[in-house]
């Protein structure tokens, strides 16, 4: 009993401190202080080093002890920008994702409980170029075939790598998968020889590694019969060669073999150098005379081959692959440019000094002003060394000169000129004078220059002629129109200018001294004695011509005063016309003509 009362005592007392512990809302699972964030529990990306193109799965394991939906973002490389939004990422657990960038890349997962809890985890991606395996350009051959045993065969092919991988090619000849022939360099060495010594039919294995993971292979069958009596061929003991390789275009290349005969025949070699089926040097006893020499004149690439014949129907061959590099020209002394700076219409010269080793006939071409276009083609620019411009317009000029050799190699120099606005002279007035002086009114004057430019600028001139600052008149190339005629229509002293302007410069100049215009009619009236009313008295209307020049068409417009009436014809010498019935009264208007009048002349109107 009392055992049991205590027992009972203890859970009543562990129930109350629990009872207190729990007071105040610990059993929120919404937010307030018992809020916790969201975990990344991992985060790991498979495969984290891969090549460029190929996805990579970024796989996470995520939670929330509050059981919020989370949210995740990825940013594959680390740029701060998200490439990825997976929403409930507690239960969506990966997302894929293909590089197409090379490096090292930090690709970081972020989640988010909705609430602002949040967590991050980084994972470094490697990313790599992917490689390109190598390739064969034709099928791997054998030659000949079928072949008798003890009897060589050459393998033959042509390989490359997009990469530009060095190659190396392994030759299994029986299919053994044993390697028996390693060939380093395949792509420049394409030949090997082999001897069976024994009849079947076999399967030959070519395979091609660029020592970055790729391969490739490709297989041939070859029959091999028995020996029968009668001629062996000729065979190769080592491969085809040729040194040095690459060569320079003009220097000596040197091919070089060892074959042999097991009958013992005198052998005689043909090498054709280029490919084009063609014999270019014949080498007799080539058992013992082994190498030849040779001179490209021309870069490129070349296919070489040695054909071995032993007199008695047997034949092998091999190629080689040479490359033949071309010596660029070259300046000896930089491209220069004389004067610099140059005035705008003057002449610049442009020099250089170049050369090619190769003894290449060099062009040049000369762009003056950096438009991509060639202004000047020189020949021979290794002896022609220079080539004249005149520039039209002012600036800064970039001019390039490239030499070409003929051969696929250029080089190129440029020099920067400056062009100035050439120094004006401005143009001068020798002379600047009027005919008639004095002028008279109605009757034509003429101005009369000389003007000149010392830079040979086409002039132009502007003629005021009564110096009230508007030009009446524009000359155009007023050095050859080098007057101008001008009638003056009132009396009076006027100051007539010239201005002339080249364009840039104005000059101008007044007449020395005031051009003095008159009337050229000099008019007198008179009456002769008292007039009385209804008497006679003579009057007289004198006109004279005080100009220097004659005149033509000269007329005479009287008014008829109060005091006077005469008739046309009887009352007047010369007879009068205007006058309506033949008497001329008050207020008419009596006129006179005389055709001519010549200078100085005067002619009297009588009136009785």
């Amino acid at each position: 009993m009392s055992v049991q009362y205590l027992l009972k005592g203890a859970f009543f007392l562990m129930a109350g401190l629990l009872a207190a512990c729990g007071s105040g809302g610990d059993d929120d699972d919404g937010g307030g202080d018992n809020q916790k964030p969201p975990m990344v529990n991992s985060f790991q990306a498979a495969p984290n080093a891969t090549g460029i193109n190929t996805p990579v799965t970024f796989r996470w394991d995520v939670s929330d002890v509050n059981g919020d939906t989370l949210t995740c973002t990825l940013d594959v490389d680390g740029d701060s920008t998200v490439d990825h939004t997976i929403s409930d990422c507690a239960n969506t657990t990966s997302q894929a994702h293909t590089y197409t960038a090379a490096g090292s890349h930090s690709a970081k997962l972020t989640v988010s409980d909705g609430n602002g809890g949040t967590a991050d985890r980084t994972v470094t991606v490697t990313v790599t170029v992917a490689n390109t395996q190598p390739v064969f350009d034709s099928d791997f051959s054998v030659t000949p075939n079928p072949v008798s045993a003890g009897s060589p065969v050459t393998f033959g092919w042509d390989v490359s790598d997009t990469d530009g991988d060095t190659l190396t090619c392994t030759l299994d000849i029986d299919g053994d998968n044993a390697v028996d022939h390693t060939i380093s360099d395949c792509a420049n060495t394409t030949s090997q020889a082999h001897t069976y010594a024994t009849a079947g039919d076999y399967t030959a294995k070519l395979t091609v590694d660029d020592g970055n993971g790729g391969m490739v292979e490709q297989t041939v069958s070859l029959t091999v019969d028995p020996v029968a009596p009668g001629n062996r061929a000729p065979m190769f003991d080592n491969n085809l060669s040729v040194a040095p390789n690459p060569v320079e275009k003009g220097d000596s290349a040197t091919f070089s073999w060892d074959v042999s005969d097991a009958d013992g025949d005198t052998l005689t070699c043909t090498l054709d150098v280029d490919g084009d089926s063609t014999v270019d040097y014949t080498i007799d006893d080539c058992a013992n005379a082994t190498t030849q020499t040779h001179t490209y004149a021309a870069a490129g690439d070349y296919t070489a081959k040695l054909s071995v014949d032993d007199g008695n129907g047997g034949m092998v061959e091999q190629t080689i692959n040479l490359v033949v590099s071309n010596t660029a020209p070259v300046f000896d002394n930089n491209l220069g440019v004389t004067p610099n700076p140059v005035e705008k219409g003057d002449s610049a010269t442009f020099s250089w000094d170049v050369s090619d080793a190769d003894g290449d006939t060099l062009t040049c071409t000369l762009d003056v002003d950096a438009d991509s276009s060639a202004d000047y083609t020189i020949d021979d620019c290794a002896k022609t060394t220079s080539q004249a411009h005149t520039y039209a317009a002012a600036g800064d000029y970039i001019a390039t000169l490239t030499v070409n050799d003929g051969n696929g190699s250029t080089v190129e120099q440029s020099v920067t000129i400056t062009v100035n606005n050439a120094t004006n002279t401005p143009p001068v007035i020798e002379s600047f004078s009027v005919n008639p002086a004095p002028a008279y009114t109605t009757v034509a004057t003429t101005f009369y220059w000389q003007v000149s430019d010392a830079d040979g600028d086409t002039l132009t001139c502007k003629l005021d002629v009564d110096a009230d600052g508007t030009d009446d008149y524009t000359i155009d190339d007023c050095v050859n129109m080098a007057s101008r005629d001008y009638v003056y229509a009132a009396s009076g002293n006027y100051a007539a200018r010239l201005t002339v302007s080249d364009g840039i410069n104005d000059v101008q100049t007044t007449l020395s001294t005031p051009l003095m215009v008159k009337s050229h009619l000099l008019l007198d009236v008179s009456a002769q004695g008292v007039v009385s009313a209804d008497g006679r008295a003579p009057f007289t209307i004198t006109v004279s011509n005080v100009s220097a020049q004659p005149l033509d068409d000269v007329s005479v417009v009287f008014t008829v005063p109060p005091e006077l009436r005469f008739y046309f014809t009887t009352d007047a010498e010369p007879n009068a016309a205007g006058c309506p019935g033949g008497w001329c009264l008050d207020g008419m208007e009596a006129a006179w003509t005389f055709t001519a009048l010549a200078a100085g002349e005067s002619r009297t109107v009588t009136i009785n």
